[in-house]
């Protein structure tokens, strides 16, 4: 696991434009899943009934 994260990091590294990309590709990704869910999700229906 170590390994692979070092063998990111040097990828990344070695590109300073990659970094770039993949910060974009992140942000783009996130505001299309912020679009796409709504954002008042109700977790429970109204109570419509009392004591």
């Amino acid at each position: 696991m170590k390994s692979a994260l070092f063998t990111a990091a040097n990828w990344l590294a070695g590109d300073p434009r990659r970094i770039v990309v993949v910060a974009v590709v992140v942000l783009t990704v996130l505001a299309v899943t912020l679009a796409l869910v709504p954002g008042n999700v109700a977790l429970a229906g109204e109570i419509t009934s009392g004591s």
